[in-house]
């Protein structure tokens, strides 16, 4: 799996620029603007390069050539979520040094209890966006993929404006209060045993795609 991620950083190293671009970008955006921008466009413009590696693995044959050394495609779809969730890590860990000194540069009091749990969220969030997008991406390809993302984004929509149609505002309301009456930190541990448990799905829905792929 070693010489498949070397491969795949090699891959980001051509793409230098865009990624230098999007830190630039997000440590000059984070110092003029209040909020917690950063968190969330950082990881996630880095996990959108990671993942257009599977493009390149598709062109030119590029599976059947993969194939050819000793991997197979279990390992394949393993390196993909490992190097993937641990890009997006890395780059959430960064944009939150950089969230968390913008803070301090402007002067702003550092409340720990609740700005680490609110941080967190956003990893959560990332993690969930790269555990949906990676298995599209091995189905459907990149440019499929587009379509299919933006079907059940308005899909999604449209089923969250009439579930709170039906249960009603003041019922999502009062189940919101009831959250934010619940510590942090437990809200947090669901959060991160769901995330496992997603994990694992996620990625055993990639490993059967994978294996039924025709090259």
């Amino acid at each position: 799996m070693a010489g498949l991620i070397e491969k795949d950083i090699r891959l980001l190293w051509c793409n230098k620029l865009s990624a230098i671009v999007f830190v630039v970008f997000a440590a000059m955006f984070g110092a003029l603007v209040k909020g917690a921008f950063i968190l969330g466009y950082l990881p996630f413009a880095m996990c959108i390069l990671m993942m257009n590696t599977i493009a390149y693995d598709e062109m030119d044959k590029g599976y059947q050539f993969l194939l050819t050394f000793p991997i197979d495609r279990k390992m394949y779809v393993r390196e993909k979520y490992v190097l993937t969730l641990g890009i997006g890590v890395f780059s959430w860990v960064v944009a939150m040094v950089i969230y968390f000194v913008t803070k301090m540069i402007q002067g702003e009091r550092l409340d720990m209890s609740i700005e680490l749990p609110f941080t967190l969220s956003f990893l959560s969030v990332i993690v969930l966006f790269i555990l949906y997008m990676l298995p599209l991406q091995m189905k459907f390809g990149v440019e499929k993929t587009r379509i299919v993302v933006a079907g059940t984004c308005g899909a999604s929509g449209a089923c969250i404006l009439g579930f709170t149609k039906f249960i009603g505002l003041d019922t999502i309301n009062d189940w919101m209060e009831s959250l934010c009456q619940m510590s942090g930190w437990v809200l947090l541990g669901i959060a991160v045993a769901v995330v496992v448990l997603l994990i694992a799905v996620s990625y055993h829905i990639s490993i059967g795609i994978m294996k039924r792929k025709e090259f």
